[in-house]
């Protein structure tokens, strides 16, 4: 995202499956390269960007691993952990809680969350999740959430939000919310391309309109 480079942000990344917001999240995660780093990770996807806690799909990651790994690091010490929770949603957002609650212990680290409509609603989220998006910046936690359905994901996420980034949209209840959100009008969401993107900075107001990918840039991601 444009403004990547500071210290400490939350970002939001929407867009329907196949539309370049995991794209864009991982050229991030490329370019910033921060040192101190934890990706939920449902759909398995971020594998080359840090190490697996233990377990698979089918033996998901392990919380006590996550901690141990978490806290043996210590103040100072970098980490890179994809944690893949269970698949079924009350034991994921359990899951979830506690992982944003290790996050928050951690401080000092960059946060990705992938499809946030798995954990979160329009009207609620963990209490850990509630934490870290409202109070993770004095710890020195900079997020990044995505969802495909940003009409299902809790409003607070939003309203807390530096940056909001949206590619192309199906839904007409998720173009509503983004147009909502980038202060636009429905038909420029309607109208992106594949990999194009507008993306709006929440703090000054200020729009960027079809921002896209290239090739190039797609090339540079691991396999």
């Amino acid at each position: 995202m444009s403004g990547a480079r500071n210290s400490v942000s939350i970002g939001a990344i929407l867009g329907a499956s196949g539309s370049g917001k995991s794209s864009l999240m991982k050229l991030e995660l490329l370019a910033l390269d921060p040192p101190r780093l934890l990706v939920l990770d449902p759909k398995c996807e971020y594998g080359p960007y840090g190490s697996r806690v233990p377990g698979a799909r089918s033996a998901p990651s392990s919380l006590e691993d996550l901690v141990v790994k978490v806290a043996g690091a210590g103040s100072g010490g970098g980490f890179k952990l994809v944690f893949r929770p269970m698949l079924s949603r009350g034991a994921m957002r359990n899951q979830f809680n506690v992982f944003c609650q290790v996050a928050e212990r951690a401080a000092n680290c960059f946060v990705v969350v992938d499809e946030l409509a798995d954990v979160t609603e329009p009207g609620w989220a963990p209490e850990g999740w509630e934490r870290l998006t409202r109070q993770g910046r004095h710890a020195g936690i900079t997020i990044r959430g995505a969802s495909q359905r940003p009409a299902e994901v809790d409003k607070s996420f939003y309203g807390n939000a530096s940056r909001v980034a949206v590619f192309r949209m199906n839904a007409p209840s998720d173009v509503e919310r983004c147009a909502n959100l980038l202060g636009v009008e429905k038909r420029r969401i309607q109208e992106l391309a594949p990999l194009e993107w507008i993306e709006r900075d929440m703090l000054t107001g200020r729009t960027e309109d079809k921002k896209k990918l290239t090739p190039e840039q797609l090339r540079t991601l691991p396999a």
